[in-house]
């Protein structure tokens, strides 16, 4: 008996040294280093407020600009690994990001805060390769899902005058309902509002307000359907079939959304706490059983911010 207690006792050290050896092996370094270098300029306003500036994430702060945080805010997410994508985000002066919910940007995002101006994000999420171009004000509410490529934009950049010298394309701001879905390439313009429960078309163009629950296409966009209602495909199971208990994601979790439950026949497996959870991936990158978390046991912050 006394050799089996050595013997596991052995084995539970040689356990802990292999998670500590796959936590260095997987551990985003980048993002830590982002955190450190962009920390005077970004408030966490709640425990459990959560900034992952991932690898390839450049972020340039101009004097008394801000990044304020009472949820959870990716940057470069979903980017395969050791990929050259990168997303840019640049803040001039005075300018202000807040951030009041779980909000995410896929690889090859690019952000322009003007000087002055404000970005506001609820929750949601942005697909890769998403511009926001922001001189006055956007908003952009809850459970938004905004597909690849789309351009969102409150201004012109150009002035233009007519014959008495006046401006005649000044920027407007742009407001952004409730669980809108923006498709693929779609671009808004300035002073446009659009309402809860929207869907914009891929490729239309947006110059004009948006009725809630109704769908336009086009360029310039145009109902083409009304009173209609969406919602995201239903959220995965919680519980990790495959998880052999090694504890290594639970270690890793920076705001503890993961614990570690005996199943129906006594083997340990992981639960994770959807509510909790600040989709960083680095569960993902440390699994020993290569489960992949983003698509079998997560769902997208869209979904219950």
């Amino acid at each position: 008996m006394r050799m089996l207690k050595e013997l596991y006792k052995r084995y539970k050290f040689i356990k802990q040294v292999y998670n500590i050896y796959r936590y260095l092996k997987f551990c985003d370094f980048q993002m830590f280093i982002n955190k450190i270098r962009y920390s005077r300029n970004v408030t966490l306003n709640t425990e459990g407020s959560f900034f992952a500036p991932l690898t390839g994430t450049n972020i340039k702060f101009g004097k008394n600009s801000n990044i304020f945080i009472r949820g959870s805010l990716i940057f470069n997410d979903y980017k395969i690994r050791f990929s050259k994508k990168e997303m840019n985000v640049k803040l001039e002066q005075d300018a202000q990001m807040q951030v009041l919910g779980n909000f995410s940007f896929y690889y090859g995002g690019d952000l322009l805060i003007k000087k002055g101006a404000k970005l506001i994000l609820h929750s949601g999420y942005a697909n890769r390769n998403v511009e926001i171009r922001c001189e006055n004000r956007v908003e952009i509410g809850k459970n938004i899902t905004i597909a690849r490529g789309v351009t969102i934009q409150d201004s012109d950049f150009h002035t233009i005058y007519d014959k008495n010298n006046n401006c005649t394309n000044a920027s407007a701001p742009i407001y952004i309902g409730n669980n809108v879905w923006i498709g693929v390439n779609a671009t808004i313009l300035k002073g446009v509002t659009i309402g809860d429960g929207a869907i914009i078309a891929s490729g239309a163009v947006v110059t004009k307000d948006v009725p809630a629950n109704s769908i336009v296409a086009g360029n310039p966009a145009k109902i083409i359907k009304e009173n209609i209602s969406w919602k995201h495909d239903t959220p995965p199971r919680k519980i990790i079939k495959r998880c052999n208990g090694c504890t290594a994601c639970k270690q890793i979790c920076p705001v503890g959304a993961i614990s570690i439950q005996k199943n129906n026949l006594g083997f340990d497996e992981a639960i994770i706490d959807l509510e909790k959870c600040k989709h960083c991936g680095l569960c993902d990158k440390v699994c020993a059983e290569k489960i992949d978390y983003h698509s079998k046991n997560r769902i997208k912050p869209s979904l219950y911010a």
